[in-house]
């Protein structure tokens, strides 16, 4: 049995691991059999110290150093093959890798507020494991750490954690969640596993599925270089929504699955392959490269220069807008608008646009002064036509108008009512309304 003096004395455990200073237990491993002999289940501490071992675990005995700056376990390490382990609050260093078996495990391992620090391998060496890994609260300071290598199906929890590094990708093959953490490999998402990224993550490294496998990624970010972000030949299904992908291939979303689009941004390049399935009936065309933002609605899909406008009471439909395909041209002489266009004032005199007889709800034009045009401009409409600015409304028919009193005024106006009703939607200048 340990005995305590008063350095070692700790009432919260018996089994303190005091290093080359005096104690009980001078090495982890000691302090782990003496546990094991006696039959208990506890914590085993570690006071501040380089202590190189490798170590063989036992379920239900747990490690916490005194912190991560002042204990380092050098080694590599097996854990039990059933049962439950954790390691907290200590530097964990290996050449190769950090824990490692061959067996068919089953033991949950949690790995917490620990600093990592491998040369080569990985955190988790557990080829045919299929026990719950859990990372929380770590960070990683190795030369090259894939953090998992499992093909058992292990399920993998990653929370609050910056780890991994180097050009091995991290193996998962089972329930996946990654949240609130940054992954400085690439993942390779084989079997079975279903995977889930959320709360701002990011990935640094490319992403690769394999049927039967499933993404979801929510509110993060995928980071690949010259490689494209995402490459699935899996049948299940991977889901982007509020995600950035940032690569610079050619192409950013490969492979032959299927994928889910919510609201996805392109940081560069913005190709999707064209062998990929679009999941629920959308599309999207491979060679867009314009695209930032993407909105599938059923039965429906805008052109380039359209937006989705409504007037409020008929369902949103896709009408010319101010975008790309919004044309602006001179206007040197009186003339009536074309709706999905603007002009800007080339006539020194006052210019007079007059209203289209004839538009579409959603419909926008709009008229933008300039020095050139010093005598100013004024719309003017037909009947039955009025112009709302704000609470203010023009006129109802050929007697009312808006106009500038300012050469570099400027106003757009969206068609709210087909054929009568204009509402403004942006406005430079103080205007006159009759």
């Amino acid at each position: 049995m340990a005995y305590t003096n008063q350095i070692s004395n700790l009432s919260i455990s018996p089994y303190i691991v005091t290093g080359t200073q005096p104690g009980p237990f001078h090495t982890i491993q000691s302090a782990i059999d003496q546990a094991v002999a006696d039959g208990v289940t506890t914590t085993i501490f570690v006071r501040a110290g380089t202590y190189t071992e490798n170590l063989t675990l036992a379920t239900g005995i747990n490690i916490q150093g005194a912190n991560s700056d002042d204990v380092a376990i050098i080694g590599v390490h097996v854990p039990p093959a059933a049962g439950l382990i954790a390691i907290s609050q200590c530097q964990l260093s290996s050449a190769t890798s950090i824990l490692s078996s061959a067996v068919a495990g089953t033991a949950d391992i949690t790995i917490d507020s620990c600093l990592l620090n491998a040369t080569s391998g990985s955190l988790f060496a557990l080829a045919n494991w299929s026990g719950d890994l859990s990372i929380t609260n770590c960070s990683d300071i190795s030369a090259s750490n894939s953090i998992s290598t499992n093909t058992g199906g292990s399920a993998l929890t990653i929370k609050d954690s910056s780890i991994g590094s180097g050009a091995t990708a991290m193996a998962v093959t089972g329930v996946t969640s990654i949240y609130n953490s940054r992954i400085f490999c690439a993942m390779a998402i084989t079997g079975n596993a279903a995977v889930s990224i959320d709360g701002g993550s990011i990935i640094d490294g490319a992403i690769t599925l394999a049927t039967p496998a499933t993404l979801e990624i929510y509110n993060s970010r995928v980071t690949s270089g010259a490689v494209a972000c995402i490459t699935t030949t899996s049948a299940g299904l991977t889901t982007l929504e509020n995600v950035v992908l940032d690569s610079s291939a050619g192409t950013v979303i490969a492979g032959t699955g299927q994928i889910e689009l919510g609201e996805v941004v392109f940081s560069d390049v913005k190709v999707i392959a064209g062998t990929i399935t679009y999941a629920n009936g959308s599309t999207l065309a491979a060679s867009n490269v314009n695209v930032e933002h993407i909105l599938f609605l059923a039965g429906s899909a805008g052109s380039v220069g359209q937006v989705l406008t409504s007037n409020g009471v008929a369902a949103p439909t896709w009408q010319a807008g101010g975008g790309a395909g919004f044309s602006w041209v001179a206007a040197p002489a009186n003339t009536s608008f074309t709706v999905g266009s603007g002009v800007y004032n080339t006539k020194v005199a006052l210019l007079t646009m007059t209203l289209p007889v004839t538009a579409a709800a959603g419909t926008v034009i709009a008229i933008q002064g300039t020095a050139v045009g010093a005598g100013g401009w004024v719309i003017a409409q037909n009947a039955g036509q009025n112009i709302q600015v704000g609470t203010v409304s023009s006129t109802i028919g050929v007697g009312g108008s808006i106009a500038s009193t300012n050469a570099n005024d400027g106003i757009t106006l969206l068609c709210t009512v087909a054929d009568t009703t204009w509402n403004e939607v942006g406005m430079v200048g103080n205007l006159t309304i009759v």
